[in-house]
C-alpha cells in the first residue's frame, strides 16, 4: 500500500493541487507586479527627464537674457530678510 492509494492518495492529490495553485498565483502576482513596477519606473524616469530639460531650458534662457532673466536671480529672497541682515551687520560692526 503506497501513498497514492485510497483516502491517503486523494488527500495527497488535494494537497498537490493546492500547493500548485498557490505557487501559480504567487508567480502570476510576481509577474504582474514586475510589469507594473517597470511601467512606474519608466513613467517616473520620463517625468524626471522632462522636468530636468524644462529646468535646463529656463536656466539657459535666464543666462541668455530670456524671459526668466527678468526675475531677481535664481533664489528669491524676501526684502525683509535682506533688511534684517543689513541691520544685523551694521549693529554688529559698531
Amino acid at each position: 500500500m503506497g501513498i497514492t492509494s485510497g483516502a491517503g492518495g486523494a488527500l495527497f492529490g488535494v494537497f498537490v493541487v493546492a500547493v500548485c495553485s498557490y505557487a501559480g498565483g504567487r508567480l502570476h502576482e510576481w509577474i504582474r507586479r514586475g510589469r507594473e513596477r517597470d511601467a512606474a519606473y519608466r513613467d517616473g524616469y520620463n517625468e524626471a527627464t522632462q522636468a530636468l530639460w524644462a529646468m535646463a531650458v529656463k536656466t539657459r534662457g535666464a543666462a541668455a537674457g530670456g524671459p526668466a532673466a527678468a526675475s531677481r536671480g535664481r533664489h528669491q529672497v524676501d526684502d525683509r530678510v535682506t533688511r534684517d541682515l543689513r541691520a544685523h551687520r551694521q549693529s554688529s560692526s559698531i
